[in-house]
């Protein structure tokens, strides 16, 4: 992957939006997985942890014309904004794709929203520790306080369903990149969550994202900062 990392500016040509963001999985990738999903056109701004981090901070961040800079964020055209669930619902609208934020009726809406929040509950959390010097110590009691926990709620939520709420939403790419995490750091946590490894395995099949994984436009690794954290 290292080619990919050396890359500064765009990553495809006739594109339409920017993406910004470390060099890194993180935050970004379930966005990047969703980007492919839809076809969206994208180019990357990828900033290197290193020899990028005083460029972002002390030069395109003060350039970045909103009023919240950070990362990630989306420029398409002038319009430039931040926030991933910005993002994600901007990105959706102007696909026409709505149906990937859950909107059939109110109800399903709702029930989006409710389970993208424990999903990215479970994701901050394994992030909390991520970043610890102690990551190996605490990994078993946050995987037995929080992790397991969360995970029982979410395989019985898949129970007579192939997706989340039934159909393809972003909460799907969100749990999708917390289960590959998950099994990076051991296989084994996964092991009696047989409706979570049929959607890791579902979604990972679907041919828009089977062809990015496959791609060089995936990074497998780094998975988080690797100048600051402890698991990347």
């Amino acid at each position: 992957y290292m080619g990919i990392l050396n890359q500064n500016k765009i990553m495809a040509q006739d594109t339409q939006v920017t993406l910004g963001y470390w060099a890194i999985r993180g935050l970004a990738e379930p966005i990047r997985l969703l980007f492919e999903y839809l076809g969206t056109k994208y180019n990357e701004r990828r900033y290197h942890l290193t020899e990028e981090r005083q460029k972002w901070f002390e030069e395109d961040k003060q350039k970045l014309q909103t009023n919240f800079p950070n990362l990630p964020y989306l420029q398409d055209g002038d319009f430039v904004f931040t926030d991933s669930l910005a993002i994600v619902n901007y990105v959706c609208k102007k696909a026409n794709r709505e149906d990937v934020l859950g909107n059939e009726n109110v109800q399903s809406v709702a029930r989006f929203y409710e389970v993208y929040g424990k999903v990215n509950d479970l994701r901050s959390a394994m992030v909390g520790i991520f970043y610890n010097p102690q990551f190996q110590e605490l990994l078993q009691p946050k995987l037995d306080s929080t992790i397991h926990p969360g995970l029982k709620q979410l395989e019985k939520q898949l129970e007579g369903r192939e997706y989340l709420i039934g159909n393809v939403t972003y909460a799907d790419f969100v749990l999708y990149e917390l289960l590959d995490v998950l099994a990076i750091i051991d296989k084994a946590i996964l092991k009696d969550y047989p409706n979570l490894l049929a959607l890791h395995e579902r979604v990972r099949n679907i041919p828009q994202i089977a062809q990015y994984l496959k791609s060089e436009r995936f990074v497998e690794r780094p998975i988080n900062n690797s100048a600051i954290a402890t698991f990347y």
